[in-house]
């Protein structure tokens, strides 16, 4: 038996749009907090770090930088 769809909140905060929309702010501003990110895309701080996280950004000295890969 499959579930059907129904109103209420979506299955998962993290989709493309908010990927997108969180990478451009963190380019814009790369002293954006989580805080700011999390309401301007209006998603939780735990998605919101796994969105950051998934987009290979991490914080250094108070600034979003892309995470080298070594």
């Amino acid at each position: 038996m499959a579930d059907e769809t129904h109103s209420g909140r979506p299955p998962s905060a993290i989709t493309a749009d908010k990927q997108l929309k969180a990478n451009e702010l963190i380019k814009e501003n790369r002293g954006i907090t989580v805080g700011e990110i999390s309401e301007e895309l209006e998603i939780s701080l735990g998605s919101t770090h796994n969105i950051i996280k998934s987009l290979g950004f991490r914080k250094k000295n108070a600034k979003w930088v892309p995470k080298k890969h070594y």
